[in-house]
């Protein structure tokens, strides 16, 4: 429909179409129902275009539904504003407050004296205030930190938006504003520090647009609202320069308590806690004093809490531990994890207490772990050789390793191939031994190397950033904002060093990594990819040397270093890398710690992996391919597409949803239906998020998987 007036509609369709609609959003606590019906309108006009009445009025209809469910109106226009300019939001993005126009004024107010000033928004969310902040003050040099990857896509688009609209580019960080060493190397530079933290205490009532829709992240606090406020007040101090100000958004209950934490720094002067448009006081500014010297006390700075005892060594992993969802111990107590299964047939399982139930946690996906040739291969070694030989490989091995390292080259097109115990074990011996230039096909430059760590790669190489620190520097690149990449690989130009890129091939929560591009980038800059393909290995190619391996055509690129699971799809256990020289090889047995100091696979695993190396090349892994991705396609048709990864070439399907209470609802909920799945919490996803996730297998029946799909429909609509 075309031309369709946003205004008081007068056409005699539109405007039964207005009433009804409006009647509709009366009586929900929809705060508005004329003005959220008439954006309503325009969202349905531009979504119908040129499509018929009864389009538009279907559009709308389902818009009007949805925003009686309280879906906030700015997820369903898409946008929000502040400052006189427009953001995009959506799902998983917190949404500027209309009501924060007076806080955005009093920080301009504040830069009005000054040139050239520093600006650092923490919490930006979407980056709006940011971008306003530097649309009103194109001097200034914007910083923004944001901790959750999802407001962070919303922030880059924003940003570009701005960037296409001629404004000068703001500084996007992904950071945690409770890190003592956040931008360490920036103390006292800033002009002005603005916090929109998350204050809300966890057991305040809200209004169902903030409590059902937006990310509990961006809303929720401990300690009475009070824990993230005073982490940023800490920072504040840390980075202002004497004579800036703070300025922070709180619940209008927290003025007193924030003047309170304020005070006990003994940083700050002249605090002053100012109202919004609705007259509620919800932000306080205060004035960083210069307490670098005292006439009485000598000199003098704010304590960080490593220095007041308060949080003692909090290390990254320590503050990791402390901010890990206590849901996951929830999960366990009320049996949604955890599970204990006694008989097993196919996808079915047994538990405990005599319930049956499918499983989707196993991430054998092509159902080999049950296939009767590994399972004759593994009973036959124990019968000759017994369970285990307890020896590192270096010095004595069964029959069956060689062979093994032989068939995964064959595989592989001929690489040299090199198995490990487990491919967390993979990345302990073959990094160190790459960023120290002991591959010979992998040199690395005089000034060592430079590791750059994809965000959401596994945790098996997140882990090691300590140990790799030891060899190089080591920064964290975000696949959704690119210029961080480009920043490391840069930076490692200027110091000399060789990038080392790290990443997944398959998520283990989802997506497909662009290797290729990776690969490609690398190059330009003289450096390495290191791909973990664990959870893509024998799922793809003829003969299932793996998602990354198949994603470079014929032959891996001699810059690349591919990794790969036998305890995923493969059907065994243990891991391997693919390298590209037998020298390569040679090196890594004499140096890679895990094989000089520890056991090899276990001995009945490794024959049921030479087992698997043969129905890997005659075929057999080709057709199950075939089966699995069958699976997939149904599944995503009968969950209507509506799972994280639907239509991607990956097993793993996720159902994410943006309360962490409500997901382990959802969670339980199919466990009671004889669902058996995989809750993820923070710290695998975003803080007050869940993700529930499903891994398909070729061996679940058809049934299976439409039980399974009938149930994620009922909780979604929970």
């Amino acid at each position: 429909m075309n031309n369709i007036s946003v205004a008081p509609p007068h056409d005699e369709l539109l405007g039964s179409l207005f009433e009804r609609a409006v009647q509709t959003l009366e009586g929900t606590g929809v705060r508005d129902p004329q003005g959220d019906v008439l954006a309503l309108i325009a969202v349905a006009a531009a979504e119908a275009g040129g499509l018929s009445k009864a389009a538009f009025a279907d559009i709308l209809d389902t818009l009007v539904e949805q925003r009686a469910h309280r879906v906030p109106l700015e997820y369903l226009t898409k946008t929000a504003s502040l400052g006189g300019l427009e953001f995009w939001v959506g799902p998983g993005a917190f949404i500027p407050r209309r009501q924060s126009e007076t806080y955005l004024q009093a920080a301009l107010d504040f830069l009005g004296g000054k040139t050239d000033p520093l600006v650092l928004d923490l919490c930006t969310g979407v980056g709006a205030l940011a971008l306003a902040v530097a649309h009103h003050r194109p001097d200034a040099g914007v910083f923004g930190i944001e901790l959750s990857n999802d407001a962070l896509v919303y922030a880059h688009h924003n940003r570009r938006q701005r960037l296409s609209a001629g404004d000068k580019p703001i500084q996007l960080i992904q950071g945690d504003v409770n890190d003592p060493g956040l931008l360490s190397d920036m103390d006292a530079r800033f002009d002005l520090v603005l916090a929109n933290p998350p204050y809300v205490p966890p057991e305040k009532t809200i209004p169902p647009e903030w409590a059902q829709y937006q990310p509990s992240m961006a809303l929720y606090s401990d300690e009475n609202g009070l824990a993230v406020l005073k982490s940023t007040a800490l920072m504040a101090a840390r980075l202002l320069k004497p004579g800036g100000a703070y300025i922070v958004e709180h619940g209008d209950e927290q003025g007193q308590a924030i003047h309170g934490i304020l005070k006990s720094l003994g940083a700050f002067v002249g605090m002053e806690t100012q109202s919004d448009q609705e007259n509620r006081p919800r932000w306080t500014k205060a004035i960083r004093l210069d307490t670098t010297r005292s006439a009485s006390n000598g000199p003098r700075r704010p304590q960080s809490h490593l220095e007041s005892g308060k949080h003692s060594g909090d290390s990254w992993f320590r503050q990791r531990l402390n901010r890990t969802s206590s849901m996951i111990d929830r999960c366990f107590e009320e049996g949604v994890t955890g599970h204990v299964f006694e008989r097993r047939d196919g996808k079915s399982v047994q538990l405990r207490n005599g319930d049956w139930a499918t499983e989707f946690i196993s991430c054998s996906y092509l159902g080999l772990e049950s296939h009767p040739m590994l399972t004759e291969a593994a009973r036959a070694a124990i019968d000759e050789f017994g369970v285990h030989f307890s020896s590192s490989r270096n010095r004595m091995m069964p029959p069956f390793l060689p062979l093994l390292d032989e068939g995964l080259g064959q595989i592989h097109g001929g690489l040299h191939c090199l198995s490990f115990s487990s491919v967390s074990n993979v990345h302990i011996g073959i990094l160190p031994l790459l960023g120290a230039g002991g591959l010979a096909s992998f040199p690395i430059a005089k000034a060592g190397p430079l590791f750059l760590i994809e965000r959401t790669a596994h945790a098996s190489m997140q882990i090691l950033r300590g140990v790799l620190e030891q060899i190089g520097p080591v920064r964290r690149f975000d696949l959704a904002a690119p210029d961080s990449l480009e920043e490391g690989l840069k930076a490692g130009a200027v110091a000399g060093r060789t990038p080392v890129i790290l990443t997944d091939g398959v998520g283990s929560m989802g997506g497909l990594i662009d290797v290729v591009h990776l690969q490609r980038v690398a190059a330009e800059f003289g450096g390495y990819l290191y791909v973990d393909d664990a959870h893509g290995t024998s799922i793809a190619g003829d003969f299932g040397q793996g998602y990354a391996a198949s994603a470079f055509g014929r032959a891996i690129p001699r810059n690349v270093i591919v990794v790969g699971s036998l305890s995923k799809a493969f059907g065994g256990a243990g891991g391997y890398v693919a390298l590209p020289e037998q020298s390569d090889v040679a090196s890594a047995r004499k140096s890679a710690n895990p094989l000089v100091f520890g056991h090899s696979i276990m001995l009945p695993m490794l024959a049921a992996n030479v087992a698997s190396i043969r129905l890997h090349l005659d075929g057999t892994v080709l057709a199950l391919q075939k089966i699995l991705r069958k699976n997939l396609q149904q599944f995503d048709r009968e969950t209507q597409s509506h799972l994280e990864n639907a239509g991607l070439p990956t097993p793993i399907r996720g159902l994410r949803i943006p309360n962490e209470k409500l997901a382990f609802a959802a969670a339980k909920k199919l466990r009671q239906e004889g669902i058996l799945l995989l809750p993820a919490f923070y710290p695998t996803v975003a803080q007050g998020t869940g993700l529930l996730r499903f891994a398909v297998s070729a061996s679940h029946s058809p049934d299976q998987l439409s039980h399974a799909a009938d149930v994620i429909r009922q909780v979604s609509a929970m």
